[in-house]
């Protein structure tokens, strides 16, 4: 690549013509070209294959002080976004983003040589508002994006979920870049 936009635009469009039946991948290149700025490098087509590599990853939230606070977390792409799931509704990263959903997602490859940073905001999606029935489905479909393999016990899941009160956290991106070989 030139490094031109031109270019970038060419490979995204190569792209969605060598995976046409792939709708998240085109969805997230299509809102890429209208809101991730272009960096040179064509970032916004690193998502390809993300989750067959990267399930592991860091969520950075801002403290009331100021501060940054990290956690740990099991992620997936789901719709063209990071995504987890918080089981714990009053976690530190949880009330942070509440308060300000502002982050820094970093994903990394299972030998650290391969990563992803995304910043930009999260967005949660708990049972206070989203139905009951809506959430069950939806936290079914994430689970599937954070895993290599389907819950052995979908029934029992469904229970935690509700029990521990899981929240679903998506980053909607500003800005993305990272390293892919």
């Amino acid at each position: 690549l030139s490094g031109n936009p031109n270019d970038i635009l060419k490979t995204d469009q190569k792209v969605i013509e060598l995976f046409p039946k792939d709708k998240a991948l085109y969805r997230w290149i299509k809102m890429a070209q209208k809101k991730v700025k272009f960096q040179g490098l064509p970032s916004r087509i690193c998502w390809l294959g993300y989750k067959e590599r990267n399930l592991r990853g860091v969520i950075s939230t801002n403290r009331p002080n100021g501060s940054t606070h990290s956690s740990i977390v099991v992620c997936g792409v789901y719709e063209g976004k990071p995504v987890f799931v918080s089981v714990y509704p009053k976690s530190q990263k949880i009330t942070n983003l509440r308060r300000d959903p502002k982050c820094t997602f970093l994903s990394v490859s299972a030998d650290w040589r391969e990563w992803v940073t995304v910043e930009g905001e999260a967005s949660l999606v708990d049972y206070n508002n989203t139905p009951k029935e809506d959430m069950r489905k939806l936290l079914r479909e994430v689970y599937m994006c954070c895993s290599d393999t389907k819950h052995p016990d979908w029934a029992d899941n469904d229970a935690a979920m509700v029990r521990q009160e899981a929240v679903i956290v998506t980053v909607v991106p500003n800005r993305v870049y990272g390293l892919l070989r």
